[in-house]
């Protein structure tokens, strides 16, 4: 029981980070309606891949990786291919979660001017530890960080219910409502765990089921509670609405500190909320840092050296931010993209390689047959392209 409760709040914090603090602005025009729906959606077409995910892992018995995988079923190309977007994603993700933080130690007072100088010591500091400690120190840190995340989230919901309108949550809006669909696909990249959840619950279906259903479900209901609490705090109009805040490009990562003091006069919801986006950013950077350091060394890409190891997470990042100059929300987007390969059409590609022929014989995770795979393939497809006309 404990190891299915463990996994499936591994499964949340998997899902929720620092892109939660980008919802507002990119909600706001379309209302909480559409925004719901599309969330819906994107959990929906998530989960079918998280599934079909599964289903290519239980077809072996030894413990395997989502690159191994995909090595064995679609051959050595699919895997170099998988292996520079899996790379690309933790990279474009840990540039957005430093500019995130850089921001946040400019709305918190802690640097004068935008400098990237503060955080950028203090993320080289983190990997440095990251890349000579044990994983397993980190995992607890993260843990109980995660914890607090969840703490701070409710006392958050809590506070501001009270502050909510409902005449402000009712504005409804299509234009541009495909903007929403990069930040929620990227919202529910959890899938990309499923294998090292597979070998955890030692491949047992009915559990396995049960725990992705159960944990895919907590973020769904957490971002829709937190989309509908920051649409229905902010006006619809004025100086401090939504709308002027976005028109007066103000960064989405630090809206919160910077503008909902102004509307919440309470100073316990606005050093909770500052509390909040701090763990949020940090428990994200943690994750895909730990990550990315466990990926170059089980592939052996860089033989597990160390300082190569510390290097190779620490340089591409921040040669990212200076020369590309993209901002948090423009990552999140490049973010999507690539998500929306690795998790959505990758696996739906490796399940109909192996299903129709391969002909392998397994536990069919989700019913639907070929026309499900198409759908889903369909979906990701749309995604990416509208995407890349955007970024």
């Amino acid at each position: 029981m404990i190891k299915i409760i463990s996994s499936i709040f591994f499964i949340s914090c998997t899902s929720i980070g620092a892109g939660i603090l980008a919802l507002p602005c990119l909600t706001v025009y379309n209302g909480f309606f559409y925004s719901t729906m599309v969330f819906i959606i994107c959990y929906i077409f998530m989960t079918i891949s998280a599934f079909l995910m599964l289903e290519t892992t239980l077809w072996f018995k030894k413990n395997t990786n989502i690159i191994s995988v995909i090595n064995q079923i679609l051959g050595y190309k699919w895997k170099v291919i998988a292996s520079i977007i899996y790379i690309s994603l933790l990279y474009s993700l840990i540039s957005a979660y430093i500019l995130a933080y850089t921001k946040w130690m400019m709305s918190n007072d802690l640097s004068n001017k935008y400098t990237l100088i503060p955080s950028l010591l203090i993320y080289i500091v983190l990997i440095y530890l990251i890349t000579f400690h044990k994983n397993e120190m980190f995992k607890k840190i993260n843990n109980i960080l995660s914890i607090l995340l969840f703490l701070t989230y409710t006392i958050i919901i809590f506070k501001c219910l009270n502050y909510v309108k409902m005449d402000n949550i009712k504005t409804y809006n299509l234009e541009n409502i495909s903007n929403i669909f990069t930040l929620a696909i990227t919202s529910f990249g959890f899938a990309i765990i499923i294998p090292t959840l597979s070998d955890f619950l030692k491949k047992k279906n009915k559990i396995l089921y049960k725990t992705i259903l159960l944990g895919s479900l907590i973020p769904l209901i957490i971002y829709i509670l937190w989309i509908l609490i920051m649409l229905g705090v902010f006006p619809l109009s004025g100086e401090f609405s939504l709308q002027y805040i976005t028109q007066q490009k103000i960064p989405a990562d630090v809206i919160f500190t910077n503008f909902i003091s102004k509307i919440i006069n309470s100073e316990s919801i606005i050093k909770i909320i500052k509390i909040f986006s701090f763990l949020a950013v940090i428990t994200s950077l943690i994750g895909v840092a730990t990550s990315l350091k466990d990926f170059l060394s089980d592939e052996r890409i860089l033989k597990k050296n160390n300082i190569i190891i510390l290097i190779a997470i620490i340089i591409p990042p921040i040669l990212a931010i200076i020369y590309l100059k993209l901002g948090f929300i423009a990552l999140l987007k490049l973010s999507g993209i690539l998500v929306s390969f690795l998790l959505g059409i990758i696996p739906t590609i490796t399940v109909w390689y192996g299903r129709y022929i391969l002909k392998i014989k397994g536990k069919i995770t989700i019913p639907g047959g070929k026309f499900l795979l198409t759908m889903n393939c369909s979906f990701f497809l749309y995604a990416i392209i509208n995407d890349i006309f955007k970024l």
